[in-house]
């Protein structure tokens, strides 16, 4: 009996808390709002006086250092995003424990030397990027996921918009850039459309993409019965909900 109180005891005092996260992955093509959605997700979250931590997966696009210069480039297929340490860093998260995000520079097409983020674990972690997607089965089964899509009519024009984008702010040549813009489009339809039959939530962005509007201007994309959906995902999380594991 006293040798049970002490085991008892010992795991009482080596007893570690961590954070049981729920996750909200936010999937969309090139311009399709995601960055905008993730933020309103946050600001409706820690109204409900929970945490946010957002995981923007842009960031974890190869150094050029792991990229064989010989070999032709495609920036749009998820083998060109560091996987193996996106799956880490989920699975970290996800047990609580805080991770050093890489930073990447998209002017210059490579990642930050000594430009890690720390993200510590939170409430709700956001994982936001095109290839988003295919990182849900990084997750444990039991674990709490919401899945968003973000449609857009303006699909071939928000390339278009990047492609322009390229040539102008990144001095690519416009050849160059018109591969990259077909090769997008084609990883889009291939990797990242296909997300949308099996997701939680569809949200469609209306926004045009000559339309000029402050942010005072928009409508929340987030609304209506998608709204209703992501407050009744967000409701059975308290703050600071904690759970004790040994080690």
């Amino acid at each position: 009996m006293v040798i049970c109180s002490s085991v008892i005891i010992m795991l009482f005092l080596t007893a570690r808390e961590h954070y049981v996260s729920k996750f909200i992955f936010v999937i969309g093509g090139t311009g399709t709002g995601k960055t905008t959605v993730s933020e309103e997700i946050k600001s409706i979250a820690e109204a409900q006086h929970l945490t946010v931590a957002i995981l923007n997966l842009d960031h974890y696009y190869l150094p050029k250092s792991m990229i064989d210069p010989d070999k032709p480039k495609n920036f749009d297929v998820p083998e060109a995003l560091e996987q193996t340490l996106i799956q880490q860093h989920l699975q970290d998260l996800e047990a609580g424990k805080t991770i050093f995000r890489p930073t990447y520079d998209m002017a210059n097409s490579d990642r930050v030397l000594n430009g890690e983020m720390t993200i510590i674990p939170a409430d709700i972690i956001i994982v936001e990027g095109i290839f988003a997607g295919e990182y849900l089965s990084s997750l444990r089964n039991q674990t709490e996921k919401l899945k968003i899509y973000l449609q857009s009519n303006q699909i071939n024009d928000n390339y278009t918009r990047k492609e322009d984008r390229d040539i102008v702010e990144r001095k690519r040549s416009s050849p160059h850039a018109n591969v990259a813009k077909k090769n997008q489009m084609a990883g889009f339809f291939r990797y990242v459309a296909t997300h949308m039959i099996s997701s939680n939530m569809v949200i469609d962005n209306p926004w045009l993409p000559q339309q000029s509007m402050t942010s005072t201007e928009k409508n929340p994309l987030i609304a209506g019965s998608n709204l209703i959906k992501l407050n009744e995902f967000l409701s059975s999380t308290e703050s600071h909900f904690l759970y004790k594991t040994y080690s």
